[in-house]
């Protein structure tokens, strides 16, 4: 069996053309201030482009800020809309009803319970329930015809 034994790397050298040997020393080399100008320019563009950005992005944010406050308002309004009257308030919604169409008056009503009220109510309504169907409407001293 023969030893297998590494070969040896030998440099290549490359004799360099007269196309890639340096200038002389009285040619005029091209100036590099076209070239940083150009630089600068494109990091001055880059600068009002990232700057322009950022206002862009600042007056979404204000505008995105703005609608989601709008949205939860009106989803507060609807909320508070949406809550069925206190017993209260149905209270006082069932006397102006007697007020005004059972001719009670607020003295009659003024010391009842709750549950007085509403049967009061539910029986004046049905009597005019009965009496004034849907789509006709009682007017005091006007007939229609």
């Amino acid at each position: 069996m023969i030893a297998s034994t590494p070969i040896p790397v030998i440099p290549l050298l490359i004799p360099i053309s007269p196309s890639t040997s340096p200038p002389p020393p009285n040619h005029i080399r091209p100036s590099k201030e076209p070239q940083e100008k150009g630089i600068l320019a494109e990091k001055l563009q880059d600068k009002k482009d990232e700057q322009f950005t950022i206002e862009e992005r600042a007056k979404f944010l204000h505008d995105t800020i703005a609608a989601q406050r709008k949205f939860l308002a009106q989803q507060r309004s609807q909320a508070i809309r949406n809550k069925p009257p206190t017993k209260n308030q149905l209270r006082n919604r069932m006397i102006t009803f007697l007020k005004h169409v059972g001719n009670f008056k607020h003295a009659n009503l003024k010391g009842r319970k709750f549950e007085d009220i509403q049967a009061l109510y539910e029986k004046i309504k049905r009597f005019n329930e009965h009496l004034f169907p849907l789509g006709c409407y009682r007017m005091k001293g006007v007939s229609k015809g």
